[in-house]
């Protein structure tokens, strides 16, 4: 991921091993909407319906395309992702940082430990 990505929107992610079931991924970001949303989502979700979605809002001009998950809803177009949060705004980034910072997620879920090694 793009070093100036990672600083501007304070990007860390943590390997947090819990006790009882072992590692848990979590996202950490300067967005809550952002880390919320992330937290959301694994690895094969990722390439089956977000990054899918992602490229498409890219190629198309003017659509925008929905996405959420149990705790925020996205509309993603062309140029920008709007989170929303209990149906009330709350930030947007450009859709193209979003989408390194969804790839950089997927690599890390998918580097060891995985969720819930022990």
């Amino acid at each position: 991921m793009n070093p100036d990505i990672i600083k501007k929107y304070g990007i860390e992610f943590e390997n947090k091993l819990i006790e009882e079931w072992g590692v848990e991924k979590i996202p950490h970001t300067n967005l809550d909407a952002l880390t919320f949303f992330l937290h959301g989502w694994n690895a094969d979700e990722l390439d089956e319906i977000l990054l899918p979605d992602i490229n498409n809002a890219l190629g198309l001009v003017d659509s925008e395309i929905e996405n959420a998950n149990d705790f925020v809803t996205i509309i993603i177009n062309n140029y920008k992702v709007f989170f929303y949060w209990e149906n009330k705004p709350t930030s947007s980034i450009p859709t193209i940082d979003f989408k390194q910072i969804v790839e950089g997620w997927r690599a890390f879920l998918l580097s060891p430990p995985l969720n819930r090694s022990k």
